[in-house]
């Protein structure tokens, strides 16, 4: 007798269409609901750290044109150039940076025969006390006594350029630290012999405080075409656009990103000094930060 084996059937558990239609309902739920929650977390965090990359790129910027400032020549700043209301330039003597100390007292009276003091009519040398360096080469040093502003001392330095002996500000030839000085040991009381490349240079008035400020000339910071740029080596100071003076002198980049700038120069009273104040605004199209600094001109006259 023969008996029918049927097969075994086994059962497969699985998913009904309508149980994996309600789990890709709750899927697009979820993704709707906490995708933009995760994306906005980073895309905040990387909005920060642009943000931070571009008050970094400031505050460097601020550093170096503080560090400039510092050592400008007194009532040297000027700005210019105004675009929408707002100054894009700002120049200034800078002090020589080839010297240890770029501003020191003169002799303003006579002390013995052999020593220098500054004749304001008509001079050719005159002593400072300190130690100054030898003149770099290939750069010309020039000393400023007591500017009454900006636009004096710009008029003076284009005479002083065409040759003329009046002014301000004029031309050194030679510098020589003296071997004999006023207390007898010159390590103690240092002094140095200016002399000027003219023989009968006439400088207007004094220093209120006997000042004498070496400098290589002018510098300017321009903001151009979304940069902010540091411009030396460059000798006119007329009063038209600066591109245009520059000649062949290179800018140095100092920041990218500008998106805006504007230099304020505030001149002083009696017991306030003057100040430059700086809004250097940074970022793109969809992002950006705003720094503004107002820096005191310490050193005016």
């Amino acid at each position: 007798m023969m008996t029918s084996i049927h097969p075994k059937r086994f059962h497969q558990p699985g998913f009904t269409l309508v149980e994996l239609i309600i789990v890709i309902v709750i899927i697009g739920i979820l993704v709707a609901v906490v995708g933009p929650l995760i994306g906005n977390r980073y895309s905040a965090i990387v909005d920060t750290q642009q943000r931070a990359a571009w008050v970094q790129q400031g505050e460097a910027a601020f550093f170096q044109l503080r560090q400039d400032l510092d050592r400008s020549v007194p009532n040297s700043v000027r700005t210019s150039e105004a675009t929408a209301g707002n100054d894009q330039v700002v120049e200034f003597f800078t002090l020589s940076p080839d010297q240890a100390q770029p501003a020191l007292r003169y002799r303003d009276r006579n002390y013995a025969p052999t020593y220098d003091r500054l004749n304001l009519n008509n001079d050719e040398s005159f002593d400072v006390f300190g130690v100054l360096s030898s003149l770099p080469a290939g750069t010309s040093t020039y000393v400023s006594i007591a500017s009454p502003g900006f636009s004096q001392l710009y008029s003076d330095w284009a005479d002083e350029l065409a040759g003329n002996q009046e002014g301000y500000i004029a031309e050194v030839n030679s510098i020589v630290n003296r071997t004999t000085c006023d207390c007898g040991d010159c390590s103690q009381c240092p002094v140095t012999q200016i002399t000027l490349d003219n023989s009968n240079h006439r400088f207007p008035s004094d220093s209120p405080f006997f000042r004498a400020y070496f400098t290589n000339g002018p510098v300017a910071y321009r903001c151009d075409s979304g940069r902010l740029e540091r411009i030396t080596g460059y000798t006119d100071l007329s009063n038209t656009a600066l591109a245009s003076r520059i000649g062949a002198a290179t800018p140095a980049r100092i920041t990218d990103d500008v998106t805006q700038c504007r230099f304020n120069w505030t001149p002083g009273f009696l017991y306030r000094p003057p100040t430059l104040t700086i809004t250097l605004a940074l970022g793109d199209s969809s992002e950006g930060i705003q720094l503004t600094d107002t820096f005191v001109l310490g050193n005016g006259l």
